[in-house]
């Protein structure tokens, strides 16, 4: 039989063992992801888990870094690019592509720690085209020449570079044919799930593009009418996601310190002023393009923006959708 004393001592020791498990947990460290991108000589996508998380549509040398962890997921990440190097202008909208010796795209993912700001940092694309046979490569050297680092930890790439063919979405033009390159890394840190995780797989058709433009109606009448509360019930799961996901709290605490309340609305802090809604006048003039391994859908450019006053430059609203088990169309993400 269990004595009284022996109950008491089993008690106080699991007491001491789960106290040592919240300690453990509240204690773990908190990291912040970024991407440095270092391009010339094409227009691009690039996207991390099927989120585009930059577009250009320059060939002028651009160095950039930017913020991730809303695109990552914890275990098995992919990163793709989809390019356009370049070589000649045939018309408006209209361009020839191929080997270009000036052309190349180098990625980079950098993992810092907010206590200590420790940094690790390691490559996940750099291509460029052999001109000699004509064909894309992939180097273990960077734009600058220096070694390229393929393991960092708890951070690592985990897969050669994978060459195809895509498209070029841009907000100026219909899809334009584009190379594509593709690798797998690694990450430990633990990541909420994607909202849309358990989307159905999108098909594109009328139906689903009148449901498409109605989803944006709905969001764009409620900023109209500065109703924050019902933006909010629809939006509530993104920024929940993107909150987690930045070590922010709770959805609420996601609006609260980034005044998001002051800026889905019809004049926003920024000094914008919400513009009419970006739709075609019918189904077929609409850009759609389907993202997340197929789990996602958007209009493109986005049918929600905002106008700085007396200019045709603004703010967008990057929403995306995904179908819930019920057929019904919600906010999946905002790019």
């Amino acid at each position: 039989m269990f004595t009284k004393q022996y109950f008491i001592s089993s008690f106080i020791v699991s007491l001491i063992l789960i106290s040592g498990m919240i300690v453990k947990v509240s204690a773990r460290e908190k990291y912040n992801y970024y991407i440095h991108i270092n391009s010339k000589g094409s227009f691009y996508n690039l996207y991390i888990n099927g989120l585009e998380v930059e577009n250009r549509s320059s060939v002028k040398h651009e160095t950039i870094s930017l913020p991730v962890n809303t695109s990552l997921v914890t275990g098995v990440n992919k990163i793709k690019a989809s390019y356009m190097p370049l070589t000649e202008k045939l018309g408006r909208n209209s361009y020839k592509i191929g080997p270009k010796e000036d052309f190349y795209i180098s990625v980079e993912l950098e993992r810092i720690n907010l206590s200590n700001r420790d940094k690790v940092k390691i490559s996940l694309l750099d291509i460029k085209f052999d001109m000699e046979k004509g064909n894309i490569i992939s180097s273990v050297d960077d734009f600058n020449g220096k070694k390229g680092i393929f393991d960092g930890g708890d951070i690592k790439s985990i897969s050669e570079i994978t060459n195809g063919e895509d498209f070029f979405y841009s907000s100026f033009s219909k899809p334009m044919p584009a190379f594509s390159s593709y690798s797998l890394f690694q990450v430990t840190d633990v990541f909420p799930d994607f909202v849309w995780k358990n989307g159905k797989n999108i098909e594109i058709n009328s139906s689903l593009i009148k449901n498409l433009r109605a989803a944006y109606k709905d969001i764009y009448t409620d900023i109209e009418k500065n109703d924050f509360n019902s933006v909010y019930s629809k939006l509530e799961p993104v920024w929940s996601h993107g909150s987690e996901s930045l070590h922010l709290g709770t959805a609420k605490d996601f609006v609260e310190k980034n005044d998001v309340d002051k800026k889905y609305i019809k004049k926003t802090i920024n000094g914008t002023v919400l513009g009419p809604l970006r739709l075609s006048n019918n189904l077929d003039g609409d850009i759609i393009q389907v993202l997340g391994d197929g789990k996602l859908v958007r209009i493109l450019p986005a049918p929600i923006k905002w106008y700085y006053e007396g200019t045709k430059k603004g703010k967008v609203a990057e929403i995306v959708f995904y179908m819930d088990k019920n057929g019904q169309l919600k906010p999946g993400a905002i790019m």
